[in-house]
């Protein structure tokens, strides 16, 4: 009897261990997303161009990883701040040398990954053009 409650001790831990990757991808992009906010409110832009791409890397890495439960964790809980901070990122990516169609593009393609809605998208072109204006 002592056996078998410990092997169904040991398989309860394990499936608890297991299910805790996509828990901390949530955390980490609660986290994450915690610090885009403060360094945009603190108009940071050198800080904000590293935490979008920290951003990316996690992403890219859960992608590549094949771990769709950890990115949607992730996403879900990033999302918010990338929709609030998504025009202040792509004004900062073009100011800091990114060509504006590239800016463009990883908007978009956050749209369609569905890390952001379509006024984001709006919302940063507007802003684009509003920093364009401002520079002439």
């Amino acid at each position: 009897m002592k056996k078998f409650l410990l092997m169904v001790s040991f398989v309860a831990m394990m499936a608890l261990a297991s299910c805790n990757g996509g828990s901390d991808y949530k955390a980490k992009g609660e986290e994450m997303s915690k610090q885009l906010d403060e360094q945009v409110e603190k108009n940071d832009t050198a800080a904000v161009l590293e935490s979008d791409e920290a951003i990316r890397k996690v992403e890219a890495d859960l992608v590549a990883k094949g771990d769709t439960a950890a990115l949607a964790d992730f996403r879900e809980a990033m999302k918010d701040s990338r929709v609030r901070n998504a025009a202040f990122v792509t004004v900062a990516k073009v100011r800091n040398g990114m060509e504006r169609e590239k800016a463009l593009e990883e908007l978009k393609a956050d749209a369609l990954n569905q890390n952001i809605s379509i006024c984001a998208v709006t919302t940063a072109i507007n802003a684009l053009l509003d920093a364009d204006g401002k520079a002439e």
